[in-house]
């Protein structure tokens, strides 16, 4: 009886054992586990605690940022890191934790144009330059790869409802147009030929039609291999063919891997910037893996463009939300200049920065005191001893952050004060021309 007890308690205690090794952040060093709905554990990786200012700006937010911060369930994640850890590891852990969304903010400074001039007709009649005209080219990616499942649903689904939404904001005056690529066949061999020739636009260069969006977006479903680098020449071609003075292009990139039809998207990529006006090219990486992340970025570096690697629905949303604002706000400021003085567009502009410089001041300072209080806890319950070489790493952090954004902001200013003295001397000129003679 007694050796019956005595196997029942130990059996007890390697349940509890097993069952508090499954969660989060128990495993050491930089990968965590977490349980996923078939009961399989899913390895995640814990990036690196970066401490340059551009890449925290543009990281994607933590766990428990913003609004997402719950006390209790803070607690409960705390409780589940491991002990004797190094002290970067146990940083690294809390910036995935706590780390703020600051995307927005930052492509809100970076989306600022310096320049100054004012659209008032003359009084002879005559104008001064036009406000641009926008094209935005969207290259989706419909390989049968986009078939697979990420948190949110199938990746072209999703990609299908972010872009529409993308393309139903933007201004009134932008045009779109989308094309899509590995549409047709399938990913078998004896269907490649086929899918690496397709390639088309199925929603022509125009303002954005809620119907005929939606019918363009119906047409097709992810399919075959990726013809990625055609797909970006032919967008050269559409560009070229729109080419002008007085219009912007813009391209967005959606894929989720690497070419698969023998062409080359980097030397593609490159070409775009010998065009007349270069377009602004973004690259969205949707769920790739480390093969695919590395020609995607540099087929956005050739470009001189963007590269966003994202994973969720979420992700993809939050990236295409924070363009299309950038986009609007280009337009209004661009709209601005038409029937304001120079002074009114250099406040309005101060104005942006000064208020982007304050939230990422008061955003940085919730993210410190909130690892700061996550430093004490884990020091508190013995999961480590001394908390002020962490809490040194966190100070530091938001040190980085504001010293940053302090410079992003003088940048700004120091342009817009140049801009404003440069158009200034010039609407002095054109009246001293305006009165010759007179």
């Amino acid at each position: 009886m007694k050796s019956k007890y005595l196997q029942l308690t130990m059996i007890f205690f390697l349940c509890i054992s097993l069952v508090a090794c499954n969660s989060l952040f128990s495993s050491s060093g930089g990968e965590a586990d977490q349980a996923s709905k078939d009961g399989t554990s899913k390895k995640y990786v814990i990036p690196k605690a970066v401490n340059d200012f551009k890449t925290i700006m543009t990281q994607n937010p933590g766990k428990f940022s913003g609004d997402q911060y719950d006390e209790e369930a803070v607690e409960i994640e705390l409780d589940q890191f491991p002990v004797n850890l190094s002290k970067e590891d146990y940083f690294d852990r809390l910036v995935y934790l706590f780390a703020e969304n600051y995307q927005d903010q930052y492509a809100t400074i970076q989306a600022i144009d310096p320049t100054i001039r004012v659209n008032n007709k003359t009084p002879d009649g005559g104008n001064m330059p036009q406000v641009e005209k926008v094209n935005v080219q969207i290259l989706l990616d419909a390989s049968g790869s986009m078939a697979g499942k990420v948190s949110g649903g199938q990746k072209m689904d999703l990609a299908k409802k972010a872009i529409n939404s993308f393309a139903a904001g933007l201004p009134e005056e932008a045009n779109v147009s989308l094309r899509v690529y590995g549409h047709k066949g399938s990913n078998s061999g004896k269907d490649k030929a086929v899918s690496c020739q397709s390639n088309e636009v199925v929603y022509p260069m125009s303002p954005y039609h809620e119907a005929n969006f939606d019918r363009a977006l119906d047409q097709f479903k992810p399919t075959g291999w990726t013809p990625l680098a055609s797909a970006i020449q032919a967008a050269k071609q559409d560009m070229e063919q729109g080419y002008g003075d007085n219009i912007k292009n813009i391209v967005y990139v959606v894929s989720d891997g690497v070419e698969t039809c023998g062409g080359n998207p980097v030397e593609a990529a490159k070409s775009l910037t010998q065009i007349g006006v270069k377009p602004v090219v973004n690259i969205i990486g949707f769920d790739v893996d480390d093969q695919g992340q590395k020609q995607l970025k540099e087929v956005a570096e050739v470009a001189e463009g963007e590269f966003k690697s994202v994973y969720t629905q979420k992700d993809l949303e939050n990236y295409l939300e924070t363009q299309k604002k950038r986009l609007r706000m280009d337009w209004e400021f661009w709209s601005a200049t038409s029937g304001m003085d120079v002074l009114k567009i250099w406040s309005e502009k101060y104005k942006v920065s000064d208020n982007v410089l304050q939230s990422v001041f008061k955003l940085s300072k919730v993210e410190e005191e909130r690892i700061k209080k996550a430093i004490n806890y884990l020091q508190t319950t013995g999961k480590i001893q001394d908390e002020s070489q962490l809490s040194l790493m966190a100070y530091n952090r938001n040190h980085v952050i504001n010293k940053g954004i302090i410079e992003e902001d003088r940048r700004v200013r120091q342009a817009l004060e140049k801009a404003r003295r440069l158009e200034e001397e010039r609407i002095k000129e054109q009246e001293e021309e305006g009165k010759k003679g007179l």
